[in-house]
């Protein structure tokens, strides 16, 4: 089934030839793929639709990239993981999390760039929390868009990150190709222009053009109040940072730091110094 959203025409025969090439190429490494995975590709075309479109029909690009990216789904092991694997701080700042839908039902994903830092020593976990929170919300949208949010109020040079945005672009380039339907950039402050000028130069023409700025005001044409979380001037009660969005048995920073990442003691507390500033 292609959804109704998608516009570009894509011959079913490719589409079935891209499924076929794919399953013989999982028949060959089965371990390396998730049961859960390969049932979706071979129930629904959605998945042989994105790799094609993203790759300009390219039978042998598309494939490629369907294999590369179903071996790292398989990698991540997302269909079983368990959110609380990550320390509470990445959940009680709200930095960046799932919220409501759209007014035409799509769900909404927000990053609070002002919360951003790049903090070298959990950094590869930082990045596989975007991982999971954008198969998250791809999981969720199911083929029919999602909404992304950069909300850039308060943000400053201290939070331009280009490496963690180039992650996350090239993340959705890769692994989840037409899975969001528009890019709303809220509140972009002219000290940060330049930086956002260098980011959308990754994101591929086919994204550019999801691209919207605005202001807070403007976003009340996208959503009604009572789905936008109280900083966005919205009305919703949701919670969204906070001891109530941390999951069941989520390590505290310094546990995770020290038994999970291997990270010195005293490089802890300059992490746990970060996030407090970050909460103040």
């Amino acid at each position: 089934m292609i959804r109704d959203r998608l516009t570009r025409t894509i011959d079913q025969s490719a589409i079935d030839l891209l499924k076929k090439e794919f399953s013989k190429k999982t028949a060959a490494e089965p371990d390396l793929f998730d049961p859960v995975d390969l049932q979706k590709v071979e129930e629904d075309d959605w998945w042989a639709y994105r790799f094609l479109a993203v790759n300009s029909l390219n039978q042998d690009a598309a494939l490629d990239n369907m294999v590369q990216s179903m071996k790292w789904r398989k990698e991540h092991n997302f269909h079983s993981f368990k959110m609380n694997y990550f320390p509470d701080m990445f959940f009680r700042t709200g930095a960046l999390f799932q919220y409501e839908t759209d007014k035409q039902g799509r769900p909404s994903l927000i990053l609070r760039i002002k919360f951003v830092r790049k903090i070298k020593d959990i950094q590869s976990a930082i990045e596989q929390f975007v991982d999971h929170t954008l198969w998250s919300i791809d999981e969720t949208a199911n083929g029919n868009g999602w909404i992304l949010i950069f909300d850039f109020k308060d943000a400053g040079l201290q939070n331009a990150d280009f490496d963690l945005l180039h992650y996350l672009i090239n993340a959705l380039k890769i692994h989840f190709p037409f899975g969001v339907d528009s890019v709303l950039v809220v509140d972009l402050p002219w000290i940060l222009k330049a930086f956002w000028s260098m980011v959308k130069t990754w994101i591929p023409n086919e994204g550019g053009n999801l691209v919207q700025f605005m202001t807070r005001k403007k976003l009340k044409e996208h959503f009604d109040e009572s789905n936008l979380p109280d900083f966005l001037d919205g009305k919703c009660k949701r919670p969204y940072q906070g001891d109530r969005v941390v999951p069941n048995g989520s390590p505290d920073v310094y546990h995770f730091g020290s038994k999970v990442m291997n990270v010195p003691e005293n490089k802890i507390e300059s992490i746990v110094k970060i996030y407090e500033s970050i909460m103040a």
